[in-house]
């Protein structure tokens, strides 16, 4: 049994875990974390580890060997004797190493897992939406960023790796493809990391009263995750299975734009539309990962979402 125990405004961060490669062809997570290793980052105040999550996979420069292992840390998955592939083995691994997911003290405290992503989703960073420590360290990544995202994962006990440690975000990057590092977005995101770092040292003088730092509030927007959408099938005929539509061209690189009832979404191979017909509606409705070529073979075509106002507490840093 998981329960979240997220660190907040008052908790000192001890250890943070620099994650990347957790799926082997996201080459700019699997480099910079490479980097900062060979560079001997540490913490002001707090153990920093480095990890490689799926080195199998990266040397084959594929997103997995035999399944996502970013799917794998469930615990009743990490608990399983009957699951058995590489993946499901490196997850209980590294729950060993970063965890245990089910103690309310695991060894990390943060985990910040480096993806890439072939959508055009920018800097994405993807928390608990209960994480209130990740909101604050995201928000003030965005107040440094203003092209920076908070997204939220859905509220219940996730299977992505950050998930093992107390509190954890997801950094997603894109548009990049497959099997390469893409420059710009690589110093931009060594950017924001270090600018994380330095956070978590202002966060833990403020936590021990050894500086004269004050929090302030903010109003930030999140894209809270509805559901997926399957692209649509042929049942039956010849290509029985098959895509039957594309994502429609107003959707394909434009993640986080506005999406309402009766906008096309898909278009057919003889060039006719399909719309979005909900059951959601209004005017805060929005998507992202559209398009995002590793989700095809889970049959997603964009994560349907609804934009929402936060207001969140943070260090007031200059």
């Amino acid at each position: 049994m998981w329960e979240g125990r997220w660190l907040d405004v008052s908790c000192p961060v001890r250890c943070v875990a620099i994650v990347g490669g957790t799926h082997g062809n996201e080459l700019n997570g699997v480099y910079i974390q490479r980097a900062l290793k060979m560079a001997g980052v540490r913490g002001e105040g707090f153990d920093v580890i480095m990890l490689e999550a799926n080195p199998e996979a990266a040397k084959l420069n594929r997103r997995y060997v035999e399944e996502d292992l970013n799917r794998c840390f469930k615990v009743e998955d990490l608990e399983n004797p009957g699951r058995t592939s590489l993946e499901q083995n490196r997850a209980r691994e590294i729950n060993e190493m970063l965890g245990p997911k089910k103690s309310k003290t695991p060894r990390a405290d943060f985990v910040l897992d480096l993806h890439g992503t072939t959508s055009n989703s920018g800097t994405a960073l993807m928390m608990h939406p209960r994480d209130s420590f990740s909101h604050a360290l995201a928000s003030h990544l965005q107040h440094l960023d203003p092209s920076v995202r908070i997204c939220h994962w859905l509220d219940a006990e996730s299977a992505t790796l950050p998930s093992v440690g107390r509190s954890g975000l997801t950094f997603e990057v894109g548009p990049i493809s497959w099997g390469v590092v893409e420059p710009e977005l690589y110093s931009n995101s060594l950017r924001l990391i270090q600018a994380a770092l330095s956070y978590i040292a202002a966060h833990n003088s403020f936590v021990e009263g050894s500086s004269q730092l004050q929090t302030e509030s903010c109003s930030v927007d999140a894209y809270a995750r509805i559901r997926p959408i399957s692209f649509p099938r042929y049942e039956k005929g010849e290509f029985e299975g098959d895509l039957q539509a594309m994502l429609h061209p107003n959707l394909h690189g434009n993640d986080f734009s506005q999406l309402a009832i009766g906008d096309p979404i898909f278009k057919r191979w003889d060039g006719t539309d399909i719309y979005f017909d909900g059951p959601e509606e209004g005017s805060d409705l929005t998507f992202f990962f559209a398009n995002e070529a590793a989700y095809y073979e889970k049959n997603v075509a964009f994560v349907l979402a609804r934009k929402r106002k936060l207001t969140i507490q943070r260090l007031k840093l200059s």
